[in-house]
């Protein structure tokens, strides 16, 4: 559980204090892809479902086959993730990734200019709305 919370704050690049001091070989690509392939290893191992007896029988509850489920599902979603992130770093899109993150934080820092320089004249046009009729 604490590796797939730290996993999913660093893919959110939500604390920078994670990823430098506890975590830093998840920063790149290859480590996490590593990581996650090792959490998907871990999750299917867990996933096998051991009969219980009981009175004389070997009986699988229809809970233990839910829980079997939801665990191959999380294995299969970090394989496949694992995985992408492996790939990724072979063919080197790491920096393609960082360039676009780079041009949306651009984007949202120009929206956000937009919406201050907006709100700036809108208070402007009251101001002087104000004072005409104050006159």
């Amino acid at each position: 559980l604490m590796a797939c919370t730290i996993s999913v704050i660093v893919e959110m690049n939500l604390s920078e204090w994670l990823t430098q001091k506890v975590a830093p070989a998840l920063i790149d690509f290859i480590g996490r892809g590593f990581f996650y392939l090792f959490l998907a290893v871990l999750a299917y191992d867990q996933s096998t479902v051991a009969p219980v007896e009981r009175h004389g029988k070997m009986i699988t509850s229809p809970e233990q086959y839910f829980s079997s489920l939801v665990l191959q599902i999380a294995a299969i979603g970090l394989m496949v993730s694992g995985c992408l992130h492996v790939v990724l770093t072979v063919c080197c899109l790491r920096g393609f990734k960082q360039r676009k993150e780079e041009e949306n934080e651009e984007r949202l820092k120009k929206l956000k200019d937009k919406k201050y320089q907006t709100r700036e004249r809108k208070s402007s046009i009251e101001d002087v709305e104000q004072e005409q009729t104050e006159e």
